[in-house]
C-alpha cells in the first residue's frame, strides 16, 4: 500500500482530525468533458466511477445545490491515471 495513502487514510480514522461525517452534501466533480454530481451517504462517502484519465476538480455544496449555493468544500484539484483509483478528502463544517 502507498505510504502517502496510508497515512491519509488513518487520519480519517484519528476522531480528532475529523470528528464526524457529513450527510447529504452534494459533491461535484468537474473536467474539460465532464460535470457529475453525487450526494455524500450517511457515513460522509461518494463514489464517481467510469472516468477516464485526466484532470478534475471536485467540490463539496451544502444540500439543495444547485437552487440554493452554498459552497462548503474550495475546488480541489487532482489529475487521475488510467486504470486507478483516487481518493479525495473534503473537510467540511458541520452545519
Amino acid at each position: 500500500m502507498d505510504e502517502t495513502y496510508e497515512l491519509q487514510l488513518s487520519r480519517m480514522r484519528d476522531p480528532e482530525a475529523v470528528k464526524a461525517p457529513v450527510s447529504g452534501v452534494v459533491v461535484q466533480l468537474e473536467s474539460d468533458k465532464l460535470t457529475r454530481f453525487a450526494e455524500t451517504d450517511a457515513h460522509g462517502r461518494f463514489v464517481f466511477d467510469g472516468l477516464a484519465e485526466g484532470d478534475y476538480k471536485v467540490s463539496a455544496f451544502a444540500a439543495g445545490y444547485p437552487a440554493k449555493t452554498k459552497l462548503l468544500a474550495e475546488p480541489r484539484s487532482f489529475h487521475l491515471e488510467e486504470q486507478s483509483c483516487g481518493l479525495q478528502i473534503l473537510l467540511v463544517p458541520k452545519n
